[in-house]
């Protein structure tokens, strides 16, 4: 076992999030709960992440190698954001089932992100719901760039009980193309565990523990930093404004989620899936003090819960009906430590419900989609240090559609199309934004069982009357080996 063990971390490569995602729902226009598919079967894994439930859920070795390219561009965009982004990386993820041993799962790759033209801005977040950030008075491009290595194994623990831990670690090293030159590096280390139990004839429920620490450290040294002004904003309007020939900040985040998960397949012919949690977050916001100390000008404390419930019920031979029922909140609030002032203080709750139909027919190898979604957000904004007050309610819309025709026995061809009504982008910031975007991609399965599976997308971004959009198009590629 322990070969074996040394032996997946030697070969696994890079991640990042975006491959963690499933090619062909993505392919089928975005679809999930109404399309029955091996890699999205509503359980603790797949549903709530839970690495107790692999030695269940994954059962076949495989090797996937997945290289993948996205950009952004466009004028529909805040103030901070870059002009254009484009972001690549190779990743590398594998399975392997050790037996009586349990089941092993690594991920490892290398991530590139140029941001092109950014404004002030030099932080990677400078929109994370936070009163406190800091900016410079230069334009320019920042690159970040690194590797992400994740490795979950998962055990049975007695009959019916499994457990399972994660470890991630990312370190990314970034840079401002400008003179200042200011330096970045971003480290994120994330650990979990779970386990699963199965009350009853296919039926599990399991608890989720993860705990994330993220560091930013930004840092220049040169004398051209002189001409070069430097902001440590509280709030949107007031700052503390330095010229220095040194710039340095660091950002300090920990988060702690637990989570419940509850799967069933009792019901003939119905699946039902639930994942909730509560997400705690807090963040500090440093400067150096007195040479050798670092002083904690900001704090930020931000809570979110969540729940979501999917149901997958077979009509008829070959067609599908699925639910989706969900719920989001998140308190947020900043302080400045010095004075123990409340600066900003805001809320957000999203209720969210969906119906899908998918339909297999029998005269021809034909897959089609369809589903519907809406969901009603409501914010409560408080910036009392700006004297700024915001609520408002929204309602938004989403139509899903996707086809998969079986061209030949060992070749898939999938399209879709997805249309989104947002009557407030929290993204963004705009109202009555367009979202529309069109995707494809294709399997085939070569003559030693490996699979080839192309993924491509565009989208667009345009809020109404504005005459601004942003643009959207990303691919990935991924082999599947059986074996390695």
């Amino acid at each position: 076992m322990k070969k074996t063990l040394f032996h997946l971390l030697l070969v696994f490569f890079a991640v990042n999030s975006a491959y963690s995602q499933n090619l062909r729902l993505m392919g089928l226009g975005g679809m999930s709960y109404s399309v029955e598919d091996r890699d999205f079967m509503l359980n603790p894994y797949d549903l709530g992440r839970n690495p107790a439930f692999i030695v269940s859920d994954q059962k076949d070795t495989y090797l996937k190698i997945i290289p993948g390219y996205l950009n952004e561009s466009g004028d529909y965009k805040r103030r901070y954001d870059p002009q254009n982004l484009s972001f690549g990386g190779l990743h590398f993820k594998g399975l392997k089932p050790l037996g009586a041993d349990g089941t092993f799962l690594g991920e490892m790759g290398y991530v590139y992100e140029y941001r092109g033209q950014v404004s002030r801005a030099i932080t990677r977040q400078p929109y994370a719901g936070d009163a406190f950030f800091m900016v410079d008075t230069t334009v320019g491009n920042i690159t970040y760039s690194g590797p992400r290595m994740t490795a979950i194994y998962s055990w049975e623990l007695t009959d019916g009980l499994s457990a399972g831990f994660s470890a991630m670690y990312c370190i990314l090293s970034g840079l401002k193309s400008v003179y200042t030159y200011s330096k970045t590096i971003f480290r994120d280390a994330d650990v979990s565990a779970g386990l699963t139990y199965e009350l009853t004839d296919n039926t599990y429920i399991g608890l989720r523990y993860e705990f994330d620490d993220k560091q930013e450290s930004i840092e220049a040294n040169d004398v051209n930093l002189l001409d070069v002004e430097l902001f440590n904003y509280v709030g949107d309007n007031y700052a503390l404004r330095n010229r220095s020939s040194t710039i340095s900040q660091k950002i300090r985040r920990k988060t702690h989620e637990t989570s419940l998960q509850f799967y069933s397949t009792a019901i003939p012919d119905m699946v039902i899936g639930l994942n909730a949690g509560l997400f705690p977050q807090e963040s500090k916001f440093m400067i150096p003090y007195q040479a050798i100390q670092e002083l904690v000008y900001g704090y930020t404390q931000k809570t979110d819960y969540y729940a979501d419930m999917f149901t997958r019920y077979s009509l008829s031979d070959g067609t599908l009906a699925g639910i989706k029922i969900g719920y989001f909140h998140t308190d947020c609030w900043s302080k400045n430590n010095r004075n123990d002032l409340l600066v900003w203080e805001w809320e957000q709750s999203t209720v969210t419900a969906g119906i899908g139909f998918s339909q297999r027919f029998g005269s021809v190898p034909l897959l089609a989609a369809l589903e519907f979604e809406t969901s009603l957000t409501s914010i409560d904004s408080s910036k009392h240090i700006d004297k700024r007050y915001y609520s408002e309610n929204g309602t938004d819309f989403t139509v899903r559609g996707g086809l998969e025709y079986q061209l030949m026995e060992n070749l898939s061809l999938r399209g879709g199309y997805r249309f989104s009504s947002k009557e407030i982008d929290l993204t963004f910031g705009l109202r009555d934004v367009a979202h529309s975007q069109f995707s494809g991609g294709f399997d085939y399965t070569l003559s030693n069982g490996a699979v080839i599976q192309i993924f491509t997308r565009y989208s667009k971004l345009s809020p109404r009357d504005s005459g601004n959009s942003r643009v959207f198009l990303e691919g990935f590629c991924q082999l599947k080996l059986n074996s390695f």
